[in-house]
């Protein structure tokens, strides 16, 4: 499976791989992984239009990761981002939601999540995003995060070659994001927006 789902085959990709994915998972499957499941179940497809339509838009990757990412060497604050071809025009929140609840442990997400969204956002007002508050891209990260809890489900349940392993990367990253989802409140978030 290659490329972005549409909104409306995500959900049933998603339902069909959520088994699978649950069974390559070498973690206990606590209740909040379950609540993920069902986040992601009940609102992928809203919040599949909601962060790929509509203004304001900028180029979103769908893909960024530590093997798409150099890191110069000499020194610098430099970073380019490799691989490209999932980009997409979508909503600012789905790249920032992915990389920080991926990559920064849960304490440290805690800790710094705040300030960097804000960075993040005022870069996006200095680009020229006008008529969007620091609100509306604070609920977008948080909505955004169901994409790509999704996504790795999707992925990792979807792939006939990955199996159980304690070494396997979605043991870490599902439970970041499945604790994500829920001290940020999204499903109530969600309730609240789409019922």
């Amino acid at each position: 499976m290659k490329g972005i789902l549409t909104p409306d085959q995500a959900p049933l990709v998603f339902t069909q791989s959520w088994e699978s994915f649950l069974g390559k998972l070498s973690v206990p499957v606590n209740e909040d992984l379950l609540a993920a499941g069902d986040i992601c179940r009940r609102y992928l497809r809203v919040v599949s239009v909601a962060m790929y339509s509509g203004p304001p838009r900028t180029l979103i990757h769908n893909d960024v990761h530590g093997d798409n990412l150099l890191v110069a060497e000499d020194g610098e604050q430099s970073l380019a981002i490799l691989d490209w071809q999932l980009t997409t025009p979508a909503r600012p929140g789905p790249d920032l939601a992915g990389f920080l609840v991926s990559y920064l442990d849960t304490s440290e997400r805690r800790r710094h999540e705040n300030r960097l969204l804000k960075m993040y956002y005022s870069v996006l007002i200095r680009h020229g995003i006008t008529g969007y508050s620091f609100e509306q891209c604070w609920d977008e990260y948080r909505m955004a995060l169901v994409l790509p809890t999704s996504q790795l489900a999707i992925a990792v349940g979807y792939h006939p070659g990955l199996t159980a392993t304690p070494d396997g990367f979605w043991n870490v990253v599902f439970p970041r994001y499945a604790q994500a989802l829920a001290d940020l409140g999204v499903a109530e978030l969600l309730q609240q927006r789409y019922g």
